[in-house]
Protein backbone atom coordinates (compact mmCIF):
# COMPACT_ATOMS: atom_id res chain seq x y z
CA UNK A 1 0.00 0.00 0.00
CA UNK A 2 2.69 2.15 1.25
CA UNK A 3 4.99 1.71 -2.76
CA UNK A 4 1.43 2.52 -4.17
CA UNK A 5 0.92 5.54 -2.67
CA UNK A 6 4.25 6.68 -3.27
CA UNK A 7 4.13 5.69 -6.70
CA UNK A 8 1.14 7.76 -6.94
CA UNK A 9 2.51 10.85 -5.15
CA UNK A 10 5.97 10.80 -7.87
CA UNK A 11 3.36 10.26 -10.47
CA UNK A 12 1.54 13.62 -9.37
CA UNK A 13 4.17 15.63 -8.89
CA UNK A 14 5.71 14.76 -12.16
CA UNK A 15 2.37 15.98 -13.76
CA UNK A 16 2.53 19.23 -11.72
CA UNK A 17 5.86 19.95 -13.06
CA UNK A 18 5.05 19.29 -16.22
CA UNK A 19 1.81 21.39 -16.07
CA UNK A 20 4.03 24.18 -14.54
CA UNK A 21 6.36 23.95 -17.00
CA UNK A 22 3.88 24.18 -19.88
CA UNK A 23 2.31 26.99 -18.69
CA UNK A 24 5.79 28.99 -17.90
CA UNK A 25 5.92 28.25 -21.67
CA UNK A 26 2.74 29.08 -22.67
CA UNK A 27 3.08 32.76 -20.95
CA UNK A 28 6.62 33.50 -22.46
CA UNK A 29 5.06 32.65 -25.83
CA UNK A 30 2.64 35.25 -25.54
CA UNK A 31 4.73 37.78 -24.45
CA UNK A 32 6.72 36.72 -26.74
CA UNK A 33 4.04 37.51 -29.14
CA UNK A 34 2.62 40.49 -27.78
CA UNK A 35 5.81 41.94 -27.55
CA UNK A 36 6.68 41.39 -31.55
CA UNK A 37 3.15 42.66 -32.43
CA UNK A 38 3.51 46.06 -30.30
CA UNK A 39 6.97 46.69 -31.66
CA UNK A 40 6.39 46.24 -35.36
CA UNK A 41 3.55 48.76 -34.57
CA UNK A 42 6.35 51.15 -33.03
CA UNK A 43 9.19 50.65 -35.78
CA UNK A 44 6.38 50.87 -38.29
CA UNK A 45 4.82 54.12 -37.07
CA UNK A 46 8.48 55.84 -36.29
CA UNK A 47 9.32 55.44 -40.02
CA UNK A 48 5.65 56.64 -41.03
CA UNK A 49 6.26 60.33 -39.79
CA UNK A 50 6.86 59.03 -36.32
CA UNK A 51 10.19 61.08 -34.57
CA UNK A 52 12.87 60.39 -31.78
CA UNK A 53 13.50 62.68 -29.08
CA UNK A 54 16.53 62.32 -27.58
CA UNK A 55 16.95 63.88 -23.69
CA UNK A 56 20.11 65.96 -23.06
CA UNK A 57 20.64 65.09 -19.47
CA UNK A 58 21.17 68.39 -18.02
CA UNK A 59 20.79 67.15 -14.26
CA UNK A 60 19.16 70.60 -13.21
CA UNK A 61 17.92 69.15 -10.12
CA UNK A 62 21.44 68.28 -8.70
CA UNK A 63 23.23 71.47 -9.67
CA UNK A 64 19.95 73.38 -8.18
CA UNK A 65 20.63 71.80 -4.95
CA UNK A 66 24.77 72.60 -5.35
CA UNK A 67 23.51 75.97 -5.52
CA UNK A 68 21.33 75.80 -2.84
CA UNK A 69 24.25 75.08 -0.38
CA UNK A 70 26.44 77.49 -1.55
CA UNK A 71 27.72 75.52 -4.30
CA UNK A 72 27.52 77.91 -7.26
CA UNK A 73 31.01 78.22 -9.06
CA UNK A 74 31.22 74.22 -8.69
CA UNK A 75 27.64 73.84 -10.29
CA UNK A 76 28.41 76.01 -12.87
CA UNK A 77 31.41 74.11 -13.87
CA UNK A 78 29.22 71.16 -13.75
CA UNK A 79 26.54 72.35 -15.92
CA UNK A 80 29.26 74.10 -18.59
CA UNK A 81 31.07 70.27 -18.75
CA UNK A 82 28.22 68.39 -19.18
CA UNK A 83 26.21 70.36 -21.69
CA UNK A 84 29.78 70.18 -23.27
CA UNK A 85 29.56 66.83 -23.57
CA UNK A 86 25.95 66.69 -24.52
CA UNK A 87 26.45 69.04 -27.64
CA UNK A 88 28.82 66.87 -28.93
CA UNK A 89 25.87 64.03 -28.40
CA UNK A 90 23.27 66.21 -30.20
CA UNK A 91 25.66 67.23 -33.12
CA UNK A 92 26.27 63.83 -33.80
CA UNK A 93 22.69 63.01 -33.47
CA UNK A 94 21.94 65.47 -35.92
CA UNK A 95 24.14 64.44 -38.29
CA UNK A 96 23.88 60.74 -38.28
CA UNK A 97 21.00 59.39 -37.31
CA UNK A 98 18.64 58.91 -40.46
CA UNK A 99 15.93 56.71 -39.77
CA UNK A 100 13.63 59.44 -39.17
CA UNK A 101 13.71 62.94 -37.76
CA UNK A 102 15.24 63.40 -34.58
CA UNK A 103 14.57 66.67 -31.85
CA UNK A 104 16.07 67.41 -28.47
CA UNK A 105 14.72 67.95 -25.15
CA UNK A 106 16.43 69.07 -21.25
CA UNK A 107 15.48 65.99 -18.98
CA UNK A 108 14.33 69.21 -16.60
CA UNK A 109 11.38 68.92 -19.51
CA UNK A 110 10.85 65.31 -19.81
CA UNK A 111 7.42 65.93 -17.71
CA UNK A 112 6.15 68.73 -19.94
CA UNK A 113 6.59 66.76 -22.99
CA UNK A 114 5.00 63.80 -21.84
CA UNK A 115 2.02 65.80 -20.95
CA UNK A 116 2.00 66.97 -24.64
CA UNK A 117 3.85 70.25 -23.80
CA UNK A 118 6.12 69.74 -26.72
CA UNK A 119 6.29 73.12 -28.40
CA UNK A 120 8.56 75.81 -27.02
CA UNK A 121 10.61 72.96 -24.95
CA UNK A 122 12.66 71.66 -27.83
CA UNK A 123 16.44 72.47 -28.55
CA UNK A 124 18.54 73.95 -31.20
CA UNK A 125 22.24 72.10 -31.66
CA UNK A 126 23.47 74.85 -29.17
CA UNK A 127 21.11 73.64 -26.30
CA UNK A 128 18.97 76.62 -26.60
CA UNK A 129 15.26 76.30 -26.51
CA UNK A 130 14.00 77.36 -29.44
CA UNK A 131 10.18 77.97 -30.02
CA UNK A 132 10.62 78.61 -34.30
CA UNK A 133 11.30 74.54 -34.16
CA UNK A 134 7.92 72.81 -35.29
CA UNK A 135 6.91 69.12 -34.27
CA UNK A 136 4.52 67.66 -36.29
CA UNK A 137 4.83 64.16 -35.77
CA UNK A 138 1.47 62.39 -33.99
CA UNK A 139 3.87 59.16 -32.66
CA UNK A 140 7.61 59.40 -31.06
CA UNK A 141 9.82 57.46 -29.17
CA UNK A 142 12.63 58.86 -26.63
CA UNK A 143 15.95 57.90 -27.26
CA UNK A 144 18.00 57.83 -23.85
CA UNK A 145 21.43 57.62 -22.86
CA UNK A 146 22.18 55.14 -19.89
CA UNK A 147 21.36 51.61 -18.87
CA UNK A 148 19.69 48.67 -20.50
CA UNK A 149 17.97 46.42 -18.06
CA UNK A 150 17.03 42.58 -17.68
CA UNK A 151 13.80 42.65 -18.05
CA UNK A 152 12.31 39.07 -19.20
CA UNK A 153 8.39 38.03 -18.98
CA UNK A 154 7.70 42.11 -19.73
CA UNK A 155 4.96 42.80 -22.11
CA UNK A 156 5.23 45.77 -23.78
CA UNK A 157 3.01 48.20 -24.94
CA UNK A 158 3.14 51.86 -25.97
CA UNK A 159 1.20 52.77 -23.26
CA UNK A 160 3.57 50.44 -20.51
CA UNK A 161 4.88 52.50 -17.59
CA UNK A 162 8.64 52.12 -16.90
CA UNK A 163 9.01 49.88 -13.59
CA UNK A 164 12.62 48.95 -12.79
CA UNK A 165 12.06 47.93 -9.38
CA UNK A 166 14.27 44.32 -8.52
CA UNK A 167 15.56 44.81 -12.19
CA UNK A 168 19.36 44.20 -13.61
CA UNK A 169 21.15 46.54 -14.81
CA UNK A 170 22.63 44.32 -18.06
CA UNK A 171 24.53 46.88 -20.09
CA UNK A 172 25.95 50.63 -19.28
CA UNK A 173 26.85 53.58 -21.40
CA UNK A 174 23.76 52.92 -24.06
CA UNK A 175 22.13 54.27 -26.36
CA UNK A 176 18.32 53.24 -25.83
CA UNK A 177 14.79 53.56 -27.16
CA UNK A 178 11.81 53.83 -24.32
CA UNK A 179 8.13 54.91 -25.08
CA UNK A 180 6.09 58.41 -24.22
CA UNK A 181 6.46 56.61 -20.17
CA UNK A 182 10.11 56.03 -20.42
CA UNK A 183 9.53 52.21 -20.58
CA UNK A 184 12.28 50.58 -22.61
CA UNK A 185 11.41 48.56 -25.56
CA UNK A 186 12.49 45.29 -26.33
CA UNK A 187 13.23 42.48 -29.09
CA UNK A 188 12.89 41.65 -31.86
CA UNK A 189 13.09 45.73 -32.15
CA UNK A 190 16.69 46.83 -31.73
CA UNK A 191 16.39 49.09 -28.82
CA UNK A 192 19.66 50.22 -27.47
CA UNK A 193 23.00 50.31 -28.85
CA UNK A 194 25.92 50.46 -26.78
CA UNK A 195 28.43 53.72 -26.96
CA UNK A 196 30.88 53.99 -24.46
CA UNK A 197 32.81 57.04 -25.92
CA UNK A 198 30.00 59.30 -27.71
CA UNK A 199 32.90 61.63 -28.76
CA UNK A 200 34.97 58.95 -30.51
CA UNK A 201 32.20 56.40 -31.40
CA UNK A 202 29.23 58.49 -32.11
CA UNK A 203 29.00 58.86 -36.00
CA UNK A 204 29.88 55.31 -36.41
CA UNK A 205 27.32 53.91 -33.79
CA UNK A 206 24.89 55.78 -35.50
CA UNK A 207 25.52 54.41 -38.83
CA UNK A 208 24.89 50.69 -37.17
CA UNK A 209 21.46 51.49 -35.54
CA UNK A 210 20.43 53.33 -38.81
CA UNK A 211 21.42 50.03 -40.08
CA UNK A 212 19.50 47.71 -37.35
CA UNK A 213 16.56 49.76 -37.78
CA UNK A 214 16.28 49.99 -41.57
CA UNK A 215 16.73 46.33 -41.64
CA UNK A 216 13.84 46.07 -38.73
CA UNK A 217 11.48 48.04 -40.66
CA UNK A 218 11.96 46.27 -43.94
CA UNK A 219 11.59 42.71 -42.27
CA UNK A 220 8.38 43.72 -40.77
CA UNK A 221 7.31 45.48 -44.14
CA UNK A 222 7.59 42.52 -46.39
Amino acid sequence: MFLLFLGSHFTMTAQTNDEYEYTVKKKKASARKKNKAAVVKAITQLKNGGAVIYIVKDRKMKTDAMKEKGFEEKALQLETDRMRKQKIIVKGLKENFKFCPVYFILQSDLEKIQRGEIAGNLLDTTLKKDATIVFNHSYFLFLDYGDVYDEQGKVYSDTAKSDLTGRTSLKTDCFVFKNKYMSQLTKPFPYYITCHYPAKELGLKMRVLNKRLSAFYAKVAE
